[in-house]
């Protein structure tokens, strides 16, 4: 079963549970297969929202047999603070928040931007910086991540 397969039968469970699922990946970690669901939230994931997820998904991941008969581990994570913004979906749920980006080009005489993402398209993202909008071609983005305030 392929991580398409998987993701198509969980999605329902996770967001019946008030979650989506934004990653799904399987790969080898400390020596172990480790099958790891990352879900989202707007109001964030704490440790008991990933416990309540995993305990909803545990038996029906094995039931599928994802690893046909091998043995791994199944973890459920939050996809982090600092987690790239890359798909559309992942600009819908930064919409209305500050991001950061680092472009391979210069808008602007910047490389570095931060502020409020106000709208994209499958062209170009637009920010907010000091009350002006800065419109940044998607294709100059080198990367874009939530931006973390310390």
């Amino acid at each position: 079963m392929n991580l398409e397969e998987i993701s198509a039968v969980l999605t329902p469970i996770v967001e019946g549970l008030g979650y989506e699922i934004v990653d799904i990946d399987y790969k080898r970690r400390d020596g172990d297969m480790t099958l790891r669901l990352y879900i989202w939230c707007r109001a964030g994931v704490t440790l008991d929202d990933c416990e309540k997820v995993h305990r909803a998904i545990d038996p029906v991941i094995d039931e599928l047999d994802p690893s046909n008969g091998e043995s791994y581990v199944l973890q459920v994570s939050s996809p982090g603070l600092d987690r790239p913004i890359v798909t559309d979906r992942d600009y819908e749920r930064a919409m209305d928040t500050e991001i950061e980006v680092l472009l391979n080009a210069l808008v602007e005489r910047k490389k570095k931007w931060a502020g409020k993402l106000i709208s994209f398209d499958s062209e170009n993202i637009t920010l907010m910086v000091n009350n002006k909008k800065i419109i940044i071609n998607r294709a100059l983005i080198k990367v874009c991540q939530p931006y973390i305030k310390f």
